[in-house]
């Protein structure tokens, strides 16, 4: 015996016409290209797999279609799309809890502050990631070195000052 799917607020329609922007204050569709990686490309530093946005898994470089059910479908696979959630202006290590872009927020969305993880093309051009960029590439491991000689002990996972 089947039940019927009953979904008084209608949070599951496939289909949703418009959306409010926030930052626009219009309405209508929000459009956002679809983010893949091709792993027949290198990237700019030549590491396996290039990035790009589009509508359906067409790799613009190489032109390998990576459409279900297509040869070469296992050669280009759609990533999620991450966006930057800023630092909150008075909570320290906590953030604003909304994308940087200005995108609506949504249930399942993928938000970091970690700006080495953003992929969202439109929050990268945002000062904030690259306010957080140049600060992440001065210090990469946010780890301050101590200026005195130290000793490590594996096992108890623990420094200490070396005698002088």
């Amino acid at each position: 015996m089947t039940l019927p799917f009953h979904d008084p607020c209608n949070h599951y329609s496939r289909v949703r016409e418009t959306k409010t922007n926030p930052n626009t204050r219009t309405h209508g569709p929000i459009i956002m290209a679809k983010l893949y990686r091709c792993y027949n490309c290198s990237d700019d530093k030549g590491m396996p797999g290039r990035d790009f946005a589009a509508d359906k898994p067409v790799c613009p470089k190489c032109g390998l279609d990576g459409s279900p059910g297509s040869r070469f479908a296992s050669k280009i696979v759609a990533l999620r799309t991450i966006h930057l959630d800023p630092p909150h202006p008075t909570v320290k290590s906590a953030g604003t809890g909304q994308p940087a872009c200005g995108v609506p927020r949504l249930g399942s969305m993928a938000m970091t502050g970690d700006p080495n993880v953003v992929n969202c093309p439109k929050c990268r051009e945002t000062p904030e990631w690259k306010t957080l960029k140049a600060r992440r590439d001065a210090s990469p491991d946010d780890i301050e070195l101590p200026d005195f000689p130290v000793v490590v002990d594996i096992e108890k996972q623990q420094f200490t000052k070396a005698a002088a």
